[in-house]
């Protein structure tokens, strides 16, 4: 849970952003593959589940976001859109959460 050991561990293994924030489809590829490794390891390492949303796009994003917020709301966790809120920027995001939630209201 400790983000600057994260942020280390991608440094070290030459997965860190680019200097405008980004990364390239190998580093979301491996970087996808540690962190879905890190989840199966350490079943409640929120860290492995959310910092994923930060690089995800598409499809990608949409799975996991749905995996992310589907047991918070379960659980009235009323922090989630809080926690969510970095993801604002991108305005994706925003729609294929929204959508997400849409989806929760009219498939209960």
């Amino acid at each position: 849970e400790n983000k600057a050991y994260h942020t280390g561990l991608q440094e070290s293994l030459g997965l860190s952003p680019s200097k405008d924030g980004k990364w390239t489809e190998e580093q979301t590829k491996s970087l996808c593959e540690m962190y879905d490794d890190f989840k199966a390891k350490w079943k409640y390492c929120s860290y492995a589940k959310r910092f994923p949303l930060t690089f995800t796009t598409g499809k990608a994003f949409s799975e996991r976001v749905d995996e992310y917020m589907r047991p918070k709301l379960r659980k009235g966790v009323p922090s989630l859109f809080r926690d969510l809120k970095s993801l604002y920027g991108d305005k994706e995001k925003v729609k294929t959460i929204e959508e997400t939630v849409n989806s929760y209201y009219e498939n209960p």
